[in-house]
């Protein structure tokens, strides 16, 4: 295995590959407090950038490797390590989908970085671009689809963090910031 450097909003861009976080890796259980240091690092990344400072902010380590799928659909990329940043990443880009008066930018993101818009069919395996171990699925992928959740889901963390993320965002608009810029 030789390790390459990307940029994982670059590899989730591709409307070619799905990631899948296999079924003997833990759910997911981010906290509050983890979620506010990626959220307090994602606004000191923008406020640096904003300020002319060109910088990037370095998520961690992501390991995977390429799974067989069936012909038409997108590459699997199995996640051995970094399920749990990559779902606060896609928590953190759907709350700021629904937080955005920009239709345009919110069907950006949901086109760019939540679905595979190349995926033909229902096949929400597929069209979602990460798919969660099976305790987590249904409400990961209410919640990126926009549909309302049932009452167990409300329970779980992938909800409470979306939520964080949602409060946060909206927080952050109402004291006059531009939410999308």
């Amino acid at each position: 295995m030789i390790p390459q450097e990307k940029k994982l909003l670059d590899v989730l861009s591709n409307n070619d590959v799905t990631f899948f976080i296999p079924p003997y890796q833990r759910n997911y259980e981010w906290t509050d407090e983890q979620c506010k240091v990626f959220y307090d690092d994602i606004l000191k990344t923008h406020d640096r950038n904003v300020a002319g400072d060109t910088t990037e902010h370095f998520f961690g380590s992501i390991t995977f490797f390429q799974d067989e799928t069936p012909f038409g659909q997108p590459d699997k990329l199995v996640l051995i390590d970094g399920q749990q940043r990559i779902t606060t990443t896609m928590l953190f880009l759907v709350a700021l989908r629904d937080i955005l008066d920009d239709n345009t930018l919110r069907e950006f993101i949901n086109n760019k970085y939540l679905k595979n818009n190349n995926v033909s069919g229902d096949n929400d395996e597929y069209k979602i671009k990460l798919k969660q171990v099976e305790t987590d699925w249904s409400a990961y992928k209410h919640i990126i689809l926009g549909e309302e959740l049932e009452g167990t889901e409300k329970t779980s963390a992938v909800y409470h963090n979306y939520q964080f993320f949602y409060n946060q965002l909206n927080l952050y608009k109402a004291n006059g910031n531009n939410v999308g810029s």
